[in-house]
């Protein structure tokens, strides 16, 4: 019983010694101070590409593979120790896409076993009782409400045309929510949620710094993969490839990119010493410009949209949101004219004539019928839609229906495939009612849960500061600028918002708690 009541005494105080046993058998574990764990991320970072690396070369080289398995084995005991460091990893690989890098190039995957060797830390804490983990998952209407969604999914299976790409589609999305779990069930502390959220920061602003040199001075240079141009064909009104990113797609990136720039501005906020608002500032000045690289119309507006938010829930002066504004309108002037060209060509989807409105543009008009053509898919497949990730198997024969492409030729080719354009309409047509009415529910219930967070945390002042607030704010905006961008992109970049909803999680279960 005292053993164990040390143990619980871990939890509260991390920064003191806990002694369990008598005698000679006393034994200390000092567990290190929260704002410490900054060289263990590094250290498990280092760890994973040395060793990812290092197994490639297994096949030429025998010795690597003992090398290989000692680091991975280093990496499991310090997972097990600090499980928090298994979330950072995970977040700063979903979020510069190293994993995927890796893969392509031959390399070992990292997230598959990151994700198992953090389950397995999770669940060796739990059943050895070590309270290094104190969440424990609970059943709530949330996680009904994603359990739904998945449902709905698995069943839209049985309609598949094709099963194989649906298959991997449902694989996919399975690993993505781990991903979020494992980030929820490790990040169960204030202290750590906001390390993961630093660790998310930096690894956006590293992507970007990255991208912002390739594209003004060596769009040769890709940094090993970290900044490519777009390998989707997508090309600016000058016709040069856009900047797509690690992803190497340029409305998803500037999807992503947009919707982490909330919580730059949140930090930048809150930050009290001179030095660190600089560096927040230029965090957020360098994915606000990659951002404008990737030419993302979708991901742009969607910024419009939000910022007054922002501006509103931050009480800036209007002087000085006008101020902000102009010298965001100053840096689209200044920036290179085949940056800003698309920007400034929304303007015509407010002009009453159609001639020169909403249908004048090419790239609006496609989306329009892309979007139709899902729709028309969930009016002829309501309950279970066509399946999911099968919208594309299935446009032509829809689209040829409602007489959109009808002059179209080798539809069959991979250069034809079509996407839907909208995150929601995507599941509408692919999973159906089902599909769509529960992940709707699923992102009111998290919402509202973080909304409840921020007001218990302004109503408590003793047990929560001012940064725990706009903490939970900024993401509750960053989710926001995401879904409103979902409106004209669609969900390759899915795994992106289930590491937020992860963190979103774990907020709303540090509340409770």
């Amino acid at each position: 019983m005292a053993s164990s009541n040390s143990i619980g005494e871990e939890k509260s105080s991390p920064n003191k010694a806990v002694t369990s046993g008598s005698g000679n058998n006393n034994r200390a574990l000092l567990l290190p101070a929260p704002g410490s764990s900054i060289p263990y991320i590094w250290m498990a970072i280092g760890l994973a590409v040395i060793a990812a690396l290092a197994i490639n070369f297994t096949a030429a080289h025998s010795s690597f593979l003992v090398v290989g398995a000692a680091i991975g084995l280093i990496l499991t005991i310090l997972i097990f120790q600090k499980p928090e460091l298994g979330a950072y990893i995970l977040i700063f690989t979903v979020f510069t896409n190293f994993s995927d890098l890796f893969t392509e190039k031959g390399l070992p995957s990292i997230n598959k076993p990151l994700v198992g060797i953090v389950m397995f830390s999770i669940f060796a804490n739990y059943i050895l009782r070590t309270g290094k983990i104190s969440s424990r998952p609970r059943i709530t209407r949330l996680e009904v409400a994603l359990l739904a969604y998945y449902l709905a999914v698995l069943a839209s299976l049985l309609v598949a045309i094709n099963q194989s790409k649906a298959f991997i589609s449902i694989f996919d999305l399975t690993k993505d929510i781990a991903v979020g779990f494992c980030i929820y069930l490790t990040l169960d502390t204030k202290e750590r949620l906001k390390n993961g959220l630093h660790a998310l920061l930096f690894a956006v602003t590293f992507a970007s710094v990255l991208g912002v040199i390739h594209t003004l001075i060596d769009s040769n240079q890709t940094f090993w993969g970290l900044a490519r141009d777009s390998a989707f064909g997508q090309v600016s009104d000058s016709g040069e490839l856009r900047y797509g990113g690690p992803i190497a797609e340029a409305n998803v990136w500037g999807q992503v990119l947009v919707s982490i720039l909330p919580i730059a501005l949140y930090q930048i906020a809150r930050k009290r010493d001179l030095l660190g608002k600089l560096l927040l500032a230029g965090s957020a000045l360098f994915i606000l410009v990659a951002m404008l690289f990737t030419q993302s119309r979708g991901a742009f507006l969607a910024l419009v949209i939000v910022l007054p938010l922002i501006a509103i829930d931050m009480r800036i002066k209007s002087t000085t949101f006008l101020a902000l504004t102009c010298i965001g309108l100053i840096m689209l002037v200044i920036l290179p004219a085949k940056y800003t060209d698309r920007f400034k060509s929304l303007n015509t989807l407010f002009q009453p004539n159609q001639e020169a409105g909403l249908f004048a543009d090419e790239a609006v008009e496609g989306r329009t019928e892309k979007m139709l053509t899902g729709l028309a898919m969930f009016r002829e497949n309501p309950f279970l839609g066509v399946g999911i990730a099968n919208y594309s198997e299935n446009y032509w024969s829809y689209a040829g229906n409602i007489g959109v492409e009808a002059s179209a030729r080798n539809i069959r080719s991979e250069s034809s495939a079509r996407q839907p354009h909208s995150l929601y309409i995507e599941i509408m047509a692919e999973t159906g009612i089902f599909g769509i009415t529960s992940f709707l529910i699923f992102l009111g219930l998290m919402i509202n849960g973080l909304y409840q967070a921020r007001r218990k945390s302004n109503a408590d002042n003793i047990k929560f500061d001012g940064d725990w607030s706009a903490l939970i704010t900024s993401l509750i905006m960053s989710i926001l600028t995401f879904l409103v961008a979902g409106f004209f992109l669609h969900g390759i970049g899915f795994r992106f918002i289930w590491v937020l909803s992860g963190l979103a999680f774990a907020v709303i279960h540090i509340s409770q708690d």
